[in-house]
């Protein structure tokens, strides 16, 4: 069994297998900190979601849907291509994001038809040359990440087990670190073809090191690459 949602009310919809390691779930919350999100804040009082989850329960990115008053879910409709799908429900708000006309009752409930475009699934890999243990110029390199999608480098002195903190960028998310000192950083965007290259230095301390990549689309993980 897998949890859903954030610190308030959160109600699930429907629910689509989409292929062997793909369900997506649409529903309604109020809560702002929603596990996984790849929206900066929640726009409006209580909003539609739409949220990926893998076969092994592990929950691969939310999104919020609607605009700033109140939007519900009635249940989703998935294409024959399995990357994207149609969310239908109830709404109070006139700027409802992606919107092509305007609201029919700007002072009641409309209904609503929503297409999602879904983030493709997503594999990165990460790597590193430097110069350890003198320091000195580094390069950083990624590849499989979500084409032309945003990426953030985590960094910690040793492995463990951290998540993304409540009301970040894919909150919830699991990381190989140590919390301690544990720092996300050096945010980028990916390529077309999902790969990427940040040329810096570094300094002797931090060889021995590690560095995670979190792809801020997809909300998956890379391998920890060491700084040798």
């Amino acid at each position: 069994m897998t949890y859903v949602g954030g610190e308030r009310v959160d109600n699930g919809a429907d629910i689509a297998i989409l292929d062997s390691d793909r369900l997506v779930i649409c529903g309604d919350t109020v809560s702002a900190d929603l596990v996984g999100r790849t929206d900066e804040i929640r726009p409006g009082f209580a909003d539609a979601f739409v949220c990926e989850v893998s076969t092994d329960g592990q929950v691969r990115w939310s999104s919020f849907i609607g605009g700033t008053d109140i939007d519900w879910t009635t249940g989703l409709l998935d294409d024959a291509d399995c990357d994207s799908i149609v969310i239908f429900g109830q709404t109070l708000s006139t700027d409802f994001e992606g919107a092509i006309n305007q609201s029919y009752a700007p002072r009641d409930f409309d209904g609503y038809l929503a297409h999602v475009t879904l983030p493709p699934l997503s594999n990165p890999q990460l790597t590193i040359r430097a110069i350890c243990p003198k320091g000195g110029p580094a390069e950083i390199q990624w590849s499989e990440a979500a084409p032309g999608g945003r990426i953030a480098i985590a960094h910690s002195a040793d492995l463990g087990i951290s998540t993304v903190p409540r009301l970040r960028i894919c909150s919830g998310t699991t990381l190989d670190l140590d919390p301690m000192a544990l720092r996300l950083g050096l945010m980028r965007q990916s390529e077309a073809d999902g790969g990427g290259l940040i040329r810096t230095s570094i300094v002797p301390s931090i060889c021995g090191s590690y560095l995670q990549l979190l792809d801020l689309t997809t909300c998956t993980t890379s391998n920890v690459a060491r700084i040798e």
